[in-house]
């Protein structure tokens, strides 16, 4: 082979987070310097928001079904019939299948244009918003199709995380009693001596652990933006996890606490150490309004849904587990190794409630 030529591009980003307090604070946070601002908002929450933006505006139903091509083709038509421009701007306001879908558009359509996110989730808040992670569903496999592209800004707005019910917070604990078992162990020990109920009463302490949360993965998007070595281990829980939320049907906060049950037993059968992991799992999910386990397991088809992880590379997979709490190991391993465990759990009733 003789080279011709060689370049090298780097795309430098910024992405502001911020608290925002009122509306009105918030359309002219998003409304400065663009030529077109589009609002594409989950239609369950259109009605709490009390400005009138109906002329820019796209409703569309939140939740994993609507992460389809089907629906892409629709928001990006969508888009073209507003004549958004390359000096236009999009806002979602929704969930993190409602910023996944419009974060994707937004990164393909005219080459990518800009686009700021406002979570109406704790899910989203503190965990799908940050990372410029976009994408779809495809052949009944998650997030097969995909961008990295981050957003302009992402605003935490208190009065609508002020209206979500126990169920949906505790959809969003999972990710923040993942960030403390991967990363900050004083965060899983606070954790362990509170429940969902007391902390969503006390909401300076829960906006302490909403800042605490954000900075996390910020910091490490910030160091690893493309997933190719620390933020990795942000994927604890979710190998497992994901392939429960196709099979089972569960939310992605229940089947990523399952997930991450699973991977602190394999944590300590890996390692040939018992430091109590499982157990520790077990009680803070409970604390929290999520699932300690399943009424069924089938090692095989959660295998199965595994083989078309996106984290596959060939015939391996990295995997994320526990050295110990607060500190995460990243292994790379075979698929039949990973098999043998699943195949373990199943014998062992590692899942079994």
């Amino acid at each position: 082979m003789k080279s011709i030529s060689h370049y090298q591009v780097f795309r430098e980003s910024t992405t502001n987070v911020a608290q925002v307090d009122s509306w009105k604070e918030l359309s002219a946070a998003v409304s400065e310097g663009y030529s077109k601002v589009i609002w594409v908002i989950d239609s369950k929450i259109r009605r709490h928001i009390p400005f009138n933006l109906t002329d820019r505006v796209i409703e569309l139903d939140g939740g994993d079904e609507g992460k389809s091509l089907e629906v892409f083709y629709w928001l990006v038509g969508q888009f073209s019939n507003q004549e958004l421009d390359r000096k236009g701007h999009v806002v979602t306001i929704g969930g993190g299948s409602v910023s996944d879908l419009a974060g994707f558009a937004a990164s393909v359509y005219l080459r990518g244009v800009s686009f700021s996110i406002v979570p109406s989730t704790l899910l989203s808040l503190i965990d799908a918003s940050i990372g410029g992670k976009n994408g779809i569903n495809f052949k009944q496999f998650k997030n097969q199709l995909g961008t990295i592209y981050q957003p302009k800004s992402i605003y935490y707005f208190p009065e609508i995380l002020n209206q979500l019910p126990p169920e949906e917070m505790a959809d969003g604990f999972a990710e923040i009693i993942k960030y403390g078992l991967i990363l900050d162990a004083g965060l899983f020990q606070e954790l362990s001596n509170q429940n969902l109920h007391e902390i969503m009463i006390d909401k300076a302490s829960l906006q302490k652990i909403i800042y605490r949360c954000i900075i996390h993965k910020s910091t490490i998007v910030k160091e690893d933006p493309f997933e190719e070595n620390k933020r990795r281990i942000l994927n604890f829980g979710h190998t497992v996890g994901h392939a429960i939320e196709s099979i089972y049907g569960l939310s992605h906060g229940k089947s990523v606490g399952l997930g991450m049950l699973f991977a602190a037993k394999m944590s300590e059968s890996y390692y040939h150490v018992n430091l109590g992991f499982t157990g520790q799992v077990q009680k803070v999910l409970g604390l929290y309004k999520l699932p300690t386990g399943l009424e069924s397991f089938s090692a095989m088809a959660i295998y199965e849904k595994i083989k078309a992880d996106k984290k596959r590379e060939g015939d391996a997979i990295f995997f994320i587990l526990l050295k110990e709490l607060g500190k995460a190991s990243i292994e790379k391993m075979s698929l039949d190794k990973l098999k043998e465990y699943l195949i373990k759990a199943e014998q062992e009733k590692w899942m079994l409630s």
